[in-house]
């Protein structure tokens, strides 16, 4: 078992902290690589509900996917309406998926408001609401949960918009883990911790990934539940669309970088030295053109799904999934696969690839 200890050899505060590992990559042993879980989330388009939607992903993609990405906030119940038709065999033409879910301490907008502190959740002060969800979650088929996505987002002061400290988030994750799963039973699920890309080297903000990362060392940590997280991250190439440049999948996830410090702290390195999986909640691309980009349009996004489907089966530790998100207007952005010809038959390819199979 690795412990925060083991790992880190000291920490510095502030968003440029670098954290280095007395545990050497070359001392993990690899895993044996296993096929990976196609997913995603499909948006609505005009006059569609959220399951026609997914239905129309799958159709484009190809085939059905293994999981269906969806979040929920503070108070409502995870059997939706959507999620209902999408897990209902009349009502998919394609087989079921299994369920990714980020659980939301917020009763508003992710973020915005109606924050939980996590340290109140972590001193069980809001025990009803896991134990609600426990119910509907143990009737899912081994789901994903994730407590809080994209967590380093929501540090500060415990109000409205934020949630508290890393260390509070990672007593409330404890705390809801072990209520879910030991108190409330529901043991078939697998547990993610997801975290924004830009914590991972080389921006390492929010004081970088090991500031997050939940180990058995944490103060709520019972002893009840396995230190077995999977490492999740989100991943997007928006380009110029979000003030940056062409990223590939690569440059996102395991840059090649001088800084001996850094290299350990890409996501890539980071996972393999904790000796989990990666597991990539969020994925999508834009068109080399999009929002006034100068890349050709088709050619550059096929490429970047080409790409991402060769580099992720060079992982020898192997890849747990990826869910794709069909979306647009994200940071003026199209993210859809069908936004060209080249583009939906680069996505088609990968989803086709025996890499990616079926549940």
């Amino acid at each position: 078992m690795i412990t925060r200890r083991q790992f880190l050899a000291g920490a510095a505060a502030g968003a440029g902290a670098l954290a280095l590992g007395r545990l050497g990559l070359s001392e993990v042993a690899a895993a044996s690589p296993a096929p990976a879980h196609l997913g995603g989330f499909a948006e609505k388009l005009s006059g569609q509900s959220y399951g026609a939607a997914f239905t129309q992903y799958q159709s484009e993609a190809g085939r059905g996917v293994d999981l269906y990405r969806t979040y929920r906030s503070w108070g409502q119940s995870v059997f939706t309406s959507t999620l209902k038709s999408i897990l209902s065999p009349t009502k998919n033409p394609y087989p079921v998926p299994r369920i990714y879910i980020s659980l939301h301490p917020f009763t508003g907008t992710k973020g915005t408001s109606g924050c939980i502190p996590w340290a109140d959740i972590a001193a069980g002060q809001h025990d009803d609401m896991l134990d609600a969800w426990a119910v509907d979650l143990a009737k899912l088929d081994r789901p994903y949960i994730c407590f809080n996505h994209e967590m380093e987002n929501e540090e500060g002061t415990a109000n409205g918009s934020a949630c508290g400290t890393a260390d509070d988030f990672r007593n409330a994750y404890w705390h809801v883990r072990q209520r879910i799963e030991a108190h409330d039973g529901v043991t078939a699920a697998t547990w993610v911790v997801t975290y924004m890309r830009n914590t991972f080297a080389p921006v390492l903000m929010h004081g970088g990934p090991a500031r997050w990362w939940p180990t058995p060392s944490d103060p709520a940590y019972d002893g009840t539940v396995a230190d077995d997280a999977l490492l999740g991250v989100d991943v997007y190439n928006r380009n110029v669309c979000h003030n940056k440049g062409w990223q590939t999948f690569h440059d996102l996830v395991n840059p090649t970088l001088t800084s001996k410090r850094k290299q350990p702290l890409t996501c890539r390195r980071f996972a393999q030295g904790i000796g989990r999986r990666v597991f990539i909640g969020e994925m999508g691309c834009v068109e080399g053109d999009d929002c006034g980009g100068t890349l050709p349009h088709g050619t550059a996004k096929a490429q970047w799904y080409t790409d991402m489907l060769n580099e992720v089966k060079g992982w020898s530790d192997g890849l747990e999934a990826m869910c794709h998100s069909q979306v647009s207007g994200f940071n003026n952005g199209n993210y859809r696969i069908d936004t060209s010809p080249q583009a939906q038959a680069a996505f088609d390819q990968l989803a086709a690839d025996p890499f990616f199979a079926h549940s």
